[in-house]
């Protein structure tokens, strides 16, 4: 209602300040004028929660990055978007040409541009985030003003002026009739092949202008001259038609959800929605998102409100895009974004992009733990043990005979060729030659004979020793003593391998997984976060396809949050000519194995306390904590709640480790506030005091029990 409007008496309700009530005899008052505020309908494509920031639409476009883009960028951020085709946009050189620029100007402009550093490197000096951020400044601030010098060329005086107009008069050096002496101005960004680039004299002009003719620059011969590629195209899933949830429950008890549910109902940080989202689509995304999380949930046992893994994941629908991608995941903002409607059945993909960044900054790692694999002493043993299952296997009994066959034969060469070396046939009669022959068919088979261990020399030399003499019968000269130890080595391999293959050793292959997930790289090109055998897109795609065989042994179906997991399947041409299907998923005994190790990383990091706050997280322990380690012993460790009390006493934890029988094999006590240690709270420690108690590295405990009342 406006402002001022005159309300009629049959509008009125007893609400209203000036009813009087009454029965059959109530009056009303004369119609009066009533001030009304206006208050905004609440949209449902208003943002929720806190703001993300860093939105693609927020981002610079084609002024290039400034100083003031930067002020709300994390480090990450910073590391990643300051580079100089964001603060230089790359000209558009023809067009130029074309608008009767001489060509030999904008030649030297590429050159200029060229001659920049294209990031900013690390360097040992900035060991602060300070000191990062200033360089970071510096360097935006050195590539804009060699952007504004170089496009503001025009003739080609201006180019032979830019030493005197550009880097005297800007302070970048100090000239004198004998030299030429770099200032602190310049720093590390003017390089020698920049300071080149820009000393422009009549001669560079001369040289420019054979380039020019030389690759045609600036003509259509120009653009003809560049090789083609054969670019490979990017994978994209075909888009769900039905989407369909069966076999779960409502969780949404038939209402349309809104922001502030995915705020209290899963913790999410904060939420957006692009501007060419209809109020229509962000209610169906909405909707099937709030049902998908909570299928994820259900999935990896944990809490609804444990899906943001801690309060720290945002969503956004629609306001992120990036390329052709139906999802993508930002581990700079820890941010999911699902395209308008191509988004669904990528969101359980995306979770396990987001599981994998934020659970390994939780274990003090700088991001995905797939990316930080050789951090053994961060990363917990189940975690290792399944990145190792996703990319080997056992070999099969067919696999190891064939691999055995080919050791057998490469060997038996290895020695057939030494020997000939060692009595070349050039120096042999045949009958010497058939004669060589049967010694090399002896020492084989003497070396095969030995199935245990390796004989003693004398073995070796009683057969060898018949071909040195052939070769003094044949040259005159025995086999030398270096020569003779060459063939033992060779010899004494061979018999490994007969010993290898008494034991039926079984090896470590490449699993099936990896191979077409190598496949599919040369066929696709990269994804978000590198190849397609790159362990954090396999450890993703895993994820995915462990919730949808999980959902499916249950009877139900999830397609938003898993509909595309079994997707990553091309068709293409074997080497016999016939159509091979190339699967970038897990598959038969594989998949079972990676879905094992899943279910128990899965309990290993819930046990740990990893997705819930770090609050949370430091009030699961009280008194005393159990963990089961890898080879079946139990650990017991007991703290003070309160050890600035404990005056005078640095052990305010103890320790005891029993064996599987339930005996007590070690105990102490340890100050968990000294150097050893990297925090004030046990709870978050207990991983730290057990590699500490016992010195082993990737013992895979897990919790218990979240609270004891005592040891």
């Amino acid at each position: 209602m406006l402002k001022g409007a005159v309300v009629p008496k049959y509008q009125m309700s007893i609400l209203d300040v000036g009813f009087t009530g009454g029965g059959m005899g109530r009056k009303y008052k004369p119609d009066t004028v009533r001030e009304t505020g206006k208050t905004p309908a609440v949209k449902i494509t208003d943002p929720f929660g806190e703001h993300i920031g860093g939105a693609r639409k927020e981002l610079w476009n084609g002024r290039g990055l400034t100083q003031e883009d930067i002020v709300l960028m994390n480090g990450m951020e910073r590391d990643s978007y300051i580079k100089k085709d964001n603060i230089w946009k790359k000209p558009d050189y023809m067009d130029m040409i074309r608008k009767g620029v001489a060509v030999e100007v904008v030649y030297a402009i590429k050159k200029i541009r060229d001659s920049i550093m294209p990031t900013l490197p690390h360097f040992r000096a900035d060991d602060t985030d300070e000191l990062r951020l200033k360089r970071q400044k510096e360097y935006i601030t050195f590539c804009s003003e060699v952007r504004d010098m170089a496009m503001g060329l025009a003739s080609e005086e201006d180019l032979y002026g830019i030493f005197n107009d550009f880097l005297v008069d800007k302070g970048y050096v100090t000239a004198t009739d004998t030299s030429i002496i770099p200032t602190q101005k310049g720093g590390v960004f003017l390089t020698k092949k920049l300071f080149t680039a820009l000393c422009i004299t009549k001669a560079v002009m001369c040289r420019y202008q054979k380039d020019i003719r030389r690759t045609g620059f600036g003509t259509e011969k120009g653009k003809g001259c560049r090789k083609v590629s054969n670019r490979k195209t990017a994978f994209i899933p075909k888009q769900l038609q039905n989407i369909q949830r069966t076999g779960l429950g409502d969780v949404r008890h038939g209402k349309d959800m809104t922001g502030e549910d995915f705020l209290e109902g899963f913790g999410i940080r904060g939420g957006e929605f692009g501007n060419w989202l209809t109020a229509k689509d962000a209610q169906a995304s909405l909707n099937m998102a709030y049902e998908a999380m909570h299928d994820f949930a259900k999935v990896l046992g944990i809490l609804p409100g444990q899906v943001s893994f801690g309060g720290r994941l945002s969503i956004a629908f629609g306001a992120r895009g990036k390329g052709k991608a139906a999802a993508h995941y930002e581990p700079m903002r820890e941010v999911i974004n699902l395209t308008k409607m191509n988004g669904a059945g990528s969101l359980g993909h995306e979770l396990f992009h987001a599981f994998d960044d934020i659970i390994g900054k939780k274990l003090g790692l700088d991001g995905m733990m797939t990316e930080n694999r050789g951090k053994t002493d961060k990363i917990p043993y189940s975690v290792l043990k399944l990145f190792e299952i996703m990319c080997f296997r056992d070999e099969t009994d067919m696999e190891r005979e064939k691999r055995m066959e080919k050791e057998r034969r490469r060997y038996e060469h290895r020695i057939r060729i030494m020997a000939d070396c060692l009595v070349p046939d050039n120096l042999l009669t045949d009958v010497q030659t058939a004669k060589k022959a049967e010694i090399v068919k002896e020492i084989i088979a003497e070396a095969q004979i030995h199935t245990e261990e390796v004989p003693s020399d004398n073995c070796f030399f009683a057969v060898a020793q018949k071909l040195s003499e052939l070769k003094k019968e044949a040259a005159g000269r025995r086999i030398s003593k270096k020569d003779m130890i060459r063939l033992q080595s060779l010899y004494e391999g061979y018999i490994l391998y007969v010993i290898s293959v008494g034991k039926k050793e079984v090896r470590k292959v490449t699993s099936d997984y990896l191979n077409h997930s190598r496949m599919m790289d040369g066929i696709y090109s990269r994804d978000s976060f590198g190849y397609w055998s790159s362990l954090c897109e396999m450890f993703a795609r895993a994820g995915a396809c462990y919730l949808n065989d999980r959902l499916r042994e249950s009877g139900e179906r999830s397609d938003y949050l898993c509909g595309h997991s079994e997707s990553c399947i091309s068709v293409c041409g074997g080497a016999d000519g016939n159509a091979e299907v190339i699967s970038a998923v897990p598959s038969g005994m594989e998949r079972k194995a990676i879905n094992s190790a899943m279910e128990d990383m899965l309990t290993d990091l819930r046990e740990r306390g990893l997705f819930v706050t770090d609050v949370e997280r430091a009030g699961m322990v009280r008194g005393s904590v159990r963990a089961r380690l890898e080879n079946g012993c139990l650990l017991k460790v007991s703290y003070s709640d309160n050890p600035a009390a404990s005056e005078g006493c640095d052990a305010c934890i103890s320790y005891s480790l029993c064996d599987s029988g339930g005996e007590l094999t070690d105990g102490g006590e340890m100050d968990y506030n000294s150097k050893d240690f990297h925090g004030n709270d046990v709870a978050l420690m207990v991983p730290e005091v057990a590699e500490f108690c016992f010195g082993k590295k990737n013992m895979g405990y897990m919790l218990m029990a979240g609270e004891e009342n005592g040891i």
